[in-house]
Formats: C-alpha cells, structure tokens, sequence
C-alpha cells in the first residue's frame, strides 16, 4: 500500500517567536473541531489550550499503554527516522 505523503505535508508551520510553540496547519473533523471550540468555550480557555490539553492527555495515555512500550525509552516517545 502506498503511503498518501498529502497528509503528512503541513501546510503552514513555523517556530514562533517565543521558541516553545510551534505553528501547524492541520485538517480536522468539522464534529470534533465544533465540540473542541465548544469545550474551549465553556471552559473559558484559549482553543489552543484545550488542544494542548488533549494532546498531552493523549500523549500520557499512548506512553502508558503497554502497546506502546517498544517505542518508549525512560518516558520519552523514540524519534521518527528521518525525513518521515
């Protein structure tokens, strides 16, 4: 099966001034997107906050599941190869 590279392409990223965030243009679920605007909304934070959240929710929980444990390493997730 060939890998689509389309969804792998951004198409805007860049490091922002401040040198901890990084900017990247994705494509979501419109569902997903309105529910994460909604949250965001009633929670009285930034979207980018609650999707900060969510990732690093997600990340605790990909790192924890013993699935995954080949692809760890003293808590950190292993690199992509290169030029992946």
């Amino acid at each position: 099966m060939q890998k689509d590279k389309s969804l792998a392409q951004p198409g805007n990223t860049g490091k922002l001034k401040n040198g901890t965030e990084e900017r990247y243009t994705a494509v979501y679920n419109s569902d997903t997107l309105d529910d994460l605007k909604n949250i965001a909304y009633w929670s009285r934070k930034k979207i980018k906050d609650t999707i900060n959240s969510a990732f690093a929710d997600f990340i605790e929980a990909w790192k924890k599941d013993p699935q995954n444990k080949s692809y760890t390493s003293s808590g950190k997730i292993k690199q992509r190869p290169e030029g992946e």
